[in-house]
């Protein structure tokens, strides 16, 4: 590019400077008059190289410039034309990799110049920003609308350092603050400055950022936060909060940019900042009635209960002769920076089954006059609410007691069993801050499904009315071909333990148990029997991990079949002999044990965790092999290879698959066969899963 000056007053000039690719700012050039020929010569820029010039300085020398200031303004690639410069300011871009495409240049009389001049004639990264990540530490800087931090990574955003934003002919600096977990809002700190905190393992969780001076002028600063389990929120700006508070979420990435006022806003969606909801903005009320008096005289006297807050009490625990018949849950946020939407249940009321209530009223009503029980629960949160909480919730049941903690969705209660609930715990909770409870054993939601006598021994579902998709299915007679297909004999059932469908084949042919009997029976003695674990806890053990025959014959001379005959009659088992060690037995009976193991490894009864955690991890269990590290599977094989009838591979086994825990029964003559019987339950697993969809 080439300057010269017509006219001029003598010794006059234009000094310029041009900001070159790859080069940068280049060394001035001063141009003079256009009859100099070495004036003529001068370039600024390069030629030959394919470099482009991406911005230009230019200003004038000696006379001219006690009457004239020189006022430009560039034409960038992709920005169109910018603002006016003038006298030595800045006008194109730099770090962003666009040409400068065209150039306008006037002379105008000292005086004339707008007041913003210089405001908007150069374009380059307005303001430059680093975060400090969980397990990484400070990150590389990043400019204008970019990501510091990390998505997708689950690590916390500790500190964030902004520097003054650079713009030209512009003054003021930028202040920020950050919510910090355990700490909540720090001391402002200003460009350059650590917001948040380093070698403290705590989260940003929200933070505000402003403007002063004539950058609060012409610019607004817009900035959104990456939150946990939430993602990018919308957009705040100028001092507004962004993130969250209250909820123990941990903002994970940053974005900041400085749009020039009027401009158009960057796009978002929903809130910007969400903070968390007071303990009196979810409650719950409801009434019940009283079913007899004292005496066991029928009655129907009905039972108010006012609202209560967070886990508390609605009902009557323990009392029989009170039964819960209408709940009604409330979410009325009273603040608009509280997340928006509301609680939907569903109820399982006597002889109607189950009745939905709307998503935000959260009414469950029994029956128009309030007569019935309520057998079962669903809670669940819906809209911007279940973002950030979870709803967590358990009932006490007629004979059962308290039942364990279930949350969002899930069943609570019991089916097919006619008992009534007669009081409910509720509360909300933090999805990043789940409550103790969450950990807790005890199951919440308890089936009595009878488990159908199989009409034949061919490939069968049983109490359900849906169908294995053709691939599932095929893939399931491919399993049972190929054990059959080598002369082995085969029968198993599949049972769901919150729906009761399932699915069975050959479930009522005979085989010899070998050491699957010694799971039932162990059960049958810490259940019937629970001062048997201090005397023989070591035994049962044995018995039970690496199948000792020593073990389980020290626990029949014990113990005998007194307490196994009444346990398997309970377990509704009418065709196995008790008496004789190893019987033989039906996958439809060991299926039935294993329906009775699960209630009693699930009721908080005396030793009933301990006895359940004996069943991981036992010796030959082929079900385990196969789902093991999928899901937590309890179970205890049997095998013998003595010749004809007395060749088995057994297994039994409850596999607690995602909240739809399921008995899976195994019978087979396919001694040693382990990876024709894994694959085998494998295709169970998958027609499982198609079952409960």
């Amino acid at each position: 590019m080439v300057f010269a000056l017509k006219d001029a007053p003598t010794g006059s000039g234009i000094k310029v400077r041009a900001h070159v690719q790859n080069v940068g700012w280049q060394s001035e050039v001063i141009f003079t008059d256009a009859t100099d020929i070495n004036s003529l010569k001068k370039i600024t820029g390069t030629t030959g190289q394919s470099l482009r010039m991406e911005a230009v300085e230019l200003s004038l020398t000696g006379d001219i410039a006690k009457d004239y200031d020189i006022y430009y303004r560039a034409y960038v690639q992709g920005l169109g034309w910018l603002s006016w410069a003038a006298n030595g300011q800045k006008a194109g871009s730099a770090s962003k990799s666009l040409r400068m495409e065209g150039l306008e240049v006037k002379l105008v009389a000292k005086g004339s110049l707008p007041a913003d001049i210089g405001i908007g004639s150069f374009s380059e990264p307005i303001i430059t920003y680093s975060a400090h990540v969980q397990n990484i530490g400070w990150m590389s800087s990043v400019n204008d609308d970019s990501v510091a931090g990390t998505t997708g990574r689950s690590l916390r955003l500790e500190a964030l350092k902004i520097t003054k934003p650079s713009v030209q002919g512009l003054t003021g600096n930028i202040y920020y603050t950050a919510c910090v977990t355990g700490k909540g809002w720090l001391s402002e700190v200003s460009g350059g400055q650590v917001a948040g905190t380093t070698g403290e393992s705590r989260a940003i969780e929200a933070i505000k950022i402003r403007l002063d001076g004539t950058l609060a002028d012409y610019y607004d600063v817009y900035y959104q936060l990456h939150t946990s389990n939430v993602g990018w929120m919308n957009w705040a700006k100028n001092g507004a909060m962004a993130g969250t508070y209250g909820f123990s979420k941990r903002a994970e990435a940053i974005r900041i940019v400085l749009v020039p006022k009027g401009a158009n806003a960057p796009t978002g969606s929903g809130k910007a900042y969400v903070q968390g909801f007071a303990q009196d903005d979810f409650k719950y009320k409801g009434f019940g009635i009283f079913t007899k008096d004292s005496s066991g005289k029928a009655i129907n006297v009905k039972k108010e209960f006012d609202y209560q807050q967070k886990g508390a009490t609605l009902g009557l625990a323990g009392d029989d002769t009170f039964q819960l018949t209408s709940y009604t849950l409330e979410y009325t946020p009273t603040d608009s920076n509280k997340p928006t939407g509301g609680v939907k249940t569903t109820a399982h009321i006597q002889d109607i089954g189950w009745v939905a209530t709307p998503a935000t009223s959260g009414v469950a009503m029994s029956s128009p006059d309030g007569s019935k029980r309520i057998e079962a629960i669903r809670i669940e949160l819906t809209g911007d609410l279940a973002k950030y909480y979870s709803v967590w919730y358990r009932v006490y049941t007629e004979g059962l007691g308290w039942l364990g903690w279930t949350n969002d969705g899930k069943n609570a209660g019991t089916a097919g069993m006619s008992k009534k609930i007669e009081a409910i715990q509720v509360g909300i909770y933090s999805i990043d801050a789940p409550p103790s409870m969450a950990n807790g054993s005890l199951a919440a939601y308890y089936t009595e499904f009878t488990l159908p006598t199989q009409s034949g021994s061919g490939l069968a579902l049983f109490n359900t009315s849906k169908k294995l998709s053709s691939g599932t299915e095929q893939n399931l007679r491919n399993a049972i071909s190929a054990i059959t297909g080598k002369g082995y004999s085969v029968g198993f059932v599949m049972m769901d333990l919150n729906t009761g469908a399932g699915i069975f084949y050959n479930s009522n042919g005979t085989f010899y148990s070998a050491s699957s009997i010694k799971g039932p029976y162990v059960v049958s003695l810490v259940e019937r029997n629970p001062s048997s674990v201090s005397s023989y806890s070591g035994v049962m053990t044995n018995t039970i991990k690496i199948s000792s025959n020593e073990s389980y014959y020290a626990l029949r001379k014990a113990y005998g079949y007194s307490t196994f005959a009444p346990w398997l009659s309970e377990a509704g088992v009418t065709n196995v002999n008790p008496v004789t060690n190893y019987a033989s037995i039906t996958p439809a009976a060991l299926a039935r044990m294993w329906l009775k193991n699960y209630k009693f490894f699930t009721s908080g009864k005396q030793h009933s965790t301990w006895c359940r955690d004996l069943f991981t991890n036992t010796r030959n269990s082929f079900i385990n092999q196969a789902l093991g590290g999928k899901y937590t599977v309890y179970s205890k094989a049997g095998w013998i290879n003595e010749g004809g009838y007395l060749t088995v591979q057994n297994d039994g086994s409850v596999v607690m698959a995602n909240g739809h825990p399921y008995v899976l029964v195994i019978l087979s003559g396919a001694y040693g066969k382990m990876s024709l019987l894994q694959n085998l339950s494998t295709a169970l697993d998958a027609a499982h899963t198609e079952l409960i969809k």
